[in-house]
């Protein structure tokens, strides 16, 4: 049985106080350490509040760009890079319109994970 508060929550608070409470207390040399760690809690809540289906979807579709089965998300992504230096997504190649609306699809999610305002 899971309790509250569940761990986006955890990481929420605790970088709340980081913020908060002991950032002022830090020496200047610091400062940007524990902020580049508040930025890197909040990236992990919004993780976990997403789930895993934008993993999943992202998968689906990079499968279907790649025409290849049984590829991880992190082989297939490679696999994409590799072909698309070969020309894959380069116009008038017919799988074009569907590499761009991956990549597009793909850049969104990673965008709403790390930096959800600049999407406002």
């Amino acid at each position: 049985m899971r309790t509250r508060p569940e761990g986006a929550e955890l990481l929420e608070a605790a970088q709340a106080l980081l913020r908060e409470r002991l950032l002022g207390d830090l020496p200047p040399q610091r400062k940007h350490e524990a902020l580049m760690i508040c930025n890197a809690m909040n990236i992990a809540a919004r993780q976990l509040r997403f789930g895993e289906q934008p993993q999943r979807d992202e998968l689906k579709s990079l499968l279907a760009v790649l025409q290849e089965e049984g590829v991880c998300l992190l082989g297939g992504n490679r696999l994409l890079g590799m072909r698309l230096r070969e020309g894959f997504g380069d116009p008038g190649h017919s799988s074009r319109e569907q590499v761009i609306a991956h990549l597009r699809s793909s850049v969104r999610q990673a965008v709403a994970e790390s930096s959800p305002d600049y999407l406002k």
